[in-house]
């Protein structure tokens, strides 16, 4: 039976289950956190083992520090990796995937597979693509728009505006 008004918002799209193509659908939230660069890094780099902070920075090679530290805590936040607090001096942290991760790693190991075995076709269409000529778009009038300070209208003080234009009186 579809969801109703009293059931909440409908984003299923189909009785079949949720419609990510919906604005509404709530597994837009996996998807962004799925297709971001450095999950799909994170992911594959603790697919081959627990590891402390250090190294996961040193073999996910060009993340940030800052970056590193938020796509980490966004995972644990998500059910995809555990974070354990090891009490010794210094303090020592170790991340592993969960369950739930290690199921989505499985997912972007085939992503990375099918850009492993298709990297030269892609890039061949990209070298297509570049070397095209490139074709004038259409003439395209710029229309100020209400907020833009750059087109900004004069502004009138009484009467009706006239087609020439004019200016504020000052």
């Amino acid at each position: 039976m579809p969801a109703g008004p009293a059931d909440g918002p409908d984003h299923r799209g189909s009785q079949d289950g949720p419609d990510m193509l919906s604005a509404g659908c709530p597994t837009r939230q996996v998807l962004d956190r799925v297709a971001g660069r450095w999950t799909m890094l994170v992911l594959l780099a603790l697919e081959e083992g627990p590891r402390g902070f250090s190294a996961l920075q040193r073999r996910v090679e060009g993340v940030s520090h800052k970056v590193l530290t938020q796509t980490l805590r966004a995972l644990e936040r998500d059910g995809l990796v555990d974070r354990e607090v090891f009490a010794t001096t210094p303090v020592t942290v170790e991340y592993r995937l969960t369950v739930l991760g290690t199921e989505l790693s499985g997912v972007v190991d085939g992503i990375r597979e099918w850009a492993y075995a298709r990297i030269d076709v892609v890039e061949a269409a990209r070298a297509r693509y570049d070397e095209r000529p490139r074709r004038p778009g259409p003439v395209t009038p710029v229309t100020p728009v209400h907020g833009d300070l750059r087109a900004r209208p004069p502004r009138r003080t009484g009467g009706s505006a006239g087609a020439g234009g004019g200016t504020s009186p000052g």
